[in-house]
C-alpha cells in the first residue's frame, strides 16, 4: 500500500546544478515555487536520481508547500520507494526545477517542480535536509519534521498554535493557512 508522507524538498540558498551551473533561490522563490504548484497542470513525480524523463515513477507529488522558510511535499510513496529509503538504500534525494522559461515548465515564468530524486551514492547539492521517517509506528499515523537528525512526532501535540502556519495550495487553486496539530493539517 502506499505510503503519504510530508517531507522537507529544498531551503533557500545557492547551489550548484548537476551542469555546474550555480542558482541562488530566495524564501521568496521558495514560496513561489509552492503556491504555482498546481498536480491538475503537471504533477511531479519521485524516482530515482535526475533522469531527463521521470522514470522510473514511483510516486506522486500531491502538494508543495513553505514551512518555517523550506519547502516540503506531501507525496505518495511507491511501496518500493518506501522499502529501499527504510532500508537506507537511498538517503538522500535533490528536487529537479524547471527554469521559468523552460519548453515543458507548465507554468511559464515561475520555476516549477519537475520531479524529486532520490539518491544511492550521490551527494545531494542541498545539504542537511531533514530524513524522511519511515518507521513502521508511523505509517499512516503522523507527520514528522525532523532537523539534525533528531525526530519530533507530531500525533500527540496537544498545543495549538496559530502562529506558526503554512499555506497550502488547494485543488481549487486556492490558498489556505492552516496549522500542524495532531499531525494532521487544520484549516484557518
Amino acid at each position: 500500500m502506499p505510503k503519504l508522507r510530508n517531507f522537507e524538498i529544498f531551503k533557500p540558498g545557492t547551489f550548484t546544478a548537476m551542469d555546474g551551473r550555480k542558482f541562488t533561490f530566495t524564501e521568496q522563490d521558495l514560496h513561489e515555487i509552492a503556491d504555482s504548484y498546481d498536480p491538475n497542470l503537471y504533477q511531479a513525480n519521485l524516482t530515482l536520481g535526475h533522469p531527463k524523463n521521470n522514470l522510473p515513477d514511483l510516486g506522486a507529488v500531491h502538494h508543495v508547500y513553505m514551512y518555517q522558510g523550506k519547502l516540503f511535499a506531501c507525496a505518495e510513496f511507491a511501496d518500493e520507494l518506501a522499502e529501499a529509503i527504510h532500508k537506507g538504500t537511498y538517503k538522500n534525494r535533490s528536487a529537479s526545477f524547471y527554469l521559468p522559461h523552460s519548453p515543458e515548465n507548465p507554468v511559464k515564468g515561475k520555476r516549477y517542480l519537475r520531479h524529486i530524486g532520490f539518491l544511492g551514492a550521490m551527494p545531494p547539492a542541498v545539504k542537511g535536509l531533514a530524513s524522511i521517517d519511515f518507521s513502521e509506528s508511523g505509517f499512516g499515523s503522523s507527520i514528522n519534521f525532523a532537523s539534525s537528525g533528531e525526530f519530533i512526532d507530531l500525533t500527540d501535540y496537544r498545543h495549538c498554535d496559530t502562529q506558526n502556519t503554512i499555506r497550502v495550495k488547494q485543488k481549487d487553486g486556492t490558498i489556505k493557512t492552516g496549522f500542524i496539530w495532531r499531525g494532521e493539517i487544520l484549516y484557518l
